[in-house]
């Protein structure tokens, strides 16, 4: 008699926490209808009559519409932030000059990002300050865009990237193994596991680790750079041929985890940021080991601007450079353009709600054709304010369901399931399971505007062949596309 197949193992993510404030409505949702309220008020007392009754009854419900209504998967008091922040960015920038720099009263290269060296111990900050001086000065010069004239060798060490606006530094490191989805699903579920434990062992240490994230890039292999050239014969020009012709078809996946510590501005905890990035780093490659995978040595400064470059360049560069981002910027509402290519980020708004098996993302990541980048930002939770926080959002939502029935108002599947999935993070919160919030990210690239829109439609049905609901970030793609570089951003 043959043993019966087990079933292959599910995994519930969960969906999106959307509690509020009271009974599950947000606090600015109960402001603009408080408001409304108001209004309808003033309009009674101010008018009168039938009048004024019709204009209460316009204001109240333009209050609520405004609270509830949704538009484009966000009502419009969730949209008032995005709005104000785009059109404060539109003013500044007054009109666009192509070519610009990017680089704005000294606040980094490209969104507050600085590529720089990691600084022997206790003298990261000058060189840091150092870095950032150079890079504004030749910004200010207009220098030729591969790196900095006065900047220290970049081709060893480890390169970080340095953000002024999140007070991070970032290091990278290649990732590699077998692979994923050739795996049978034992084999998957056990790197799962694995992998799980390393984040468990990772999140241990919430002093030292600010965020973990990992990216998955796909791009062309570019096969035709190294197609032979000179008199090679009929075998060699017929090489270089069937080269050419499958050069169109292969793509290159590549998996890189960045680590990001904090950077303290206290005089005592100056020489912190590099031990700890030093020390996570380590930490990183004995899990990742741990996991069945097999990771390289964090990249260098050089190593890491080719593939931040590599990100906004349709053909790769014939020599390295050690200047990594884009020399012009041009933000509009849909898509962001920088140098010549065309981008557009999406914000994955929710996960698959269901039970998922361990290869769910794999549509989406494996899909031929489309040049992506997939980021997905961790950030750990210390082990008592993830069991206080899940005790609290539990009930929390005990509340809200007790008075939704206590004033007839249905209690949707959706806030059932969350409920469950609160319920369920507090359980394995108490079998000793790490807390993380994480957020995902998905950037394509094109070299047009038109073949952009047409590989975005690409996209979204791949995901949702993977069960995720893309949204794209209206308004906000420069900040998005960041949190697709290896920067630790994206995760709050």
């Amino acid at each position: 008699m043959t043993a019966p197949e087990t079933e292959p193992a599910r995994y519930r993510l969960g969906p999106r926490s959307t509690r509020g404030l009271i009974a599950g409505w947000r606090t600015g949702q109960i402001a603009c209808v408080g408001i409304g309220l108001l209004l309808a008020v003033g309009f009674l007392r101010a008018v009168g009559g039938g009048a004024g009754a019709f204009l209460g009854l316009v204001a109240v419900g333009g209050g609520v519409a405004v609270a509830t209504w949704p538009l484009g998967g966000r009502t419009p008091e969730q949209w008032v932030p995005t709005v104000a922040s785009f059109g404060l960015r539109a003013v500044a920038d007054a009109t666009y000059k192509p070519w610009r720099s990017s680089s704005r009263r000294g606040q980094g290269a490209f969104g507050g990002l600085v590529l720089a060296q990691l600084a022997e111990p206790g003298e990261w900050e000058p060189a840091w300050r150092e870095g950032l001086e150079a890079v504004s000065a030749q910004m200010r010069a207009g220098r030729r865009r591969d790196g900095p004239a006065h900047s220290p060798p970049l081709s060893t060490g480890i390169g970080v990237v340095s953000d002024s606006m999140m007070q991070t530094r970032t290091a990278v490191v290649p990732v590699g193994g077998t692979g994923f989805a050739l795996l049978s699903d034992a084999d998957r579920v056990e790197r799962i596991a694995a992998w799980s434990g390393a984040l468990a062992a990772l999140a241990r240490d919430t002093a030292g680790l600010h965020r973990l994230q990992w990216l998955s890039s796909t791009y062309p292999s570019w096969l035709d750079r190294a197609l032979p050239s000179g008199d090679v014969g009929s075998s060699g020009k017929h090489y270089a041929r069937l080269l050419q012709e499958s050069s169109r078809n292969l793509w290159t996946h590549e998996v890189y985890v960045a680590v990001s510590v904090r950077c303290h501005r206290s005089a005592r905890r100056a020489e912190a940021p590099d031990e700890a990035l030093r020390e996570q780093l380590s930490m990183l490659a004995e899990r990742l080991r741990g996991a069945g995978l097999v990771p390289g040595a964090p990249l260098s400064p050089l190593a890491l601007a080719s593939i931040i470059r590599r990100g906004f360049e349709m053909t790769p560069p014939t020599t390295e450079m050690a200047w990594p981002w884009p020399v012009g910027v041009e933000s509009s509402w849909r898509r962001l353009r920088t140098d010549a290519t065309w981008h557009t980020t999406y914000w994955v708004a929710e996960w698959p709600r269901g039970d998922v098996g361990a290869g769910f993302l794999l549509p989406m990541l494996l899909e031929p054709g489309l040049r992506r980048v997939v980021s997905v930002t961790m950030a750990p939770i210390a082990a008592v304010r993830a069991v206080r926080r899940a005790e609290r959002e539990r009930t929390e939502g005990t509340v809200d369901a007790e008075m939704r029935g206590r004033h007839g108002f249905a209690l949707t599947a959706r806030a059932v399931r969350e409920q469950q999935s609160r319920q369920q993070r507090e359980s394995e919160l108490a079998e000793g399971h790490a807390g993380y919030q994480f957020s995902g990210y998905v950037t394509v690239t094109e070299a047009d505007q038109e073949e952009l829109e047409r590989v975005c439609g690409r996209l979204e049905q791949s995901a949702a062949l993977a069960q995720l609901e893309l949204r794209r970030l209206y308004g906000a793609q420069v900040d998005g596309y960041c949190c697709t570089l290896p920067t630790g951003r994206g995760c709050r």
